[in-house]
Parts: C-alpha cells; structure tokens; sequence
C-alpha cells in the first residue's frame, strides 16, 4: 500500500513540474497566436552598426605590432619551463629579455628563480649579447 501511495504521489508531483512554466493569455491562446516579447534594447540602424564594425576592425589592425619571436632557450640556464614562464609574461624575444633587471624579472617569475640565479647565469647580458650579435 505504501509503495502505490508513493507512486502515485510521484505522479502528481513530476506532472505538476512538467506544465509549462508560462501562462498563455487566454484570448491569444484561443486565437491560435502566442505573443513573442523581446527584452533586448532596440539597435542602431545596419549601415551604422557596419560602420562602426568596420572603424573597429580598422583600428584593431593598426594595434597589432609583429611580435618576435626567439629561441630563448639559446640562454644557458634557460630551460623549457623558463622559457614558458618568460612568454607567459611577455618575453619572447632576446631583446626584451635585455630590457629586464634580474630583481624584477625573479619577482614576476615567482617559483623557484631568484634574481642571484639570474644574475649568476648572466641571463640578461647573454641576451644582451644576442641582440647586438644580431644587429651587427
């Protein structure tokens, strides 16, 4: 007796959480229309919108600068998880690698580097060095 009780309560209350959520108005429900409302603000005209795409994709192009791209593991002491932290921050060329301080570059590194290490293995003028061998 339990168990039909428990059905049946179980019938009752999956039916009642399968009706629709919305109530239709009556005379568009007999009417054969239901309504559609837009909550969305009303946007410019097309060809404004186009414009306006177009001077944004414009001046995203004049942002993008090539980005240079070198062997940062050519630095003794530079290994693949370095080189990964290095990009992570930015640095993927030798010569901005150069423009670092060891102090600064071990504090945005975190981890396991210090800037004694960096000094030590001479990251900074190694990568000094590549970027005058390059101009050169």
């Amino acid at each position: 007796m339990f168990r039909l009780v428990m059905f049946l309560l179980g019938l009752i209350i999956g039916s009642w959480l399968m009706r629709s959520p919305h109530k239709q108005d009556s005379s568009a429900a007999q009417n054969g229309h239901t309504e559609i409302k837009s909550f969305s603000k009303p946007t410019s005209s097309a060809p404004q919108a186009a414009a306006r795409l177009r001077a944004e994709q414009d001046a995203a192009k004049t942002k993008e600068l090539p980005v240079v791209v070198d062997n940062l593991l050519d630095i003794k002491g530079i290994g693949p998880t370095f080189v990964n932290r290095l990009n992570d921050l930015g640095i993927t060329s030798f010569a901005q690698l150069a423009e670092e301080n060891p102090q600064d570059l071990a504090e945005k590194m975190g981890g396991r580097i210090t800037a004694e290490r960096i000094a030590r293995e001479r990251w900074i003028e190694q990568a000094k060095e590549r970027v005058t061998n390059n101009e050169g």
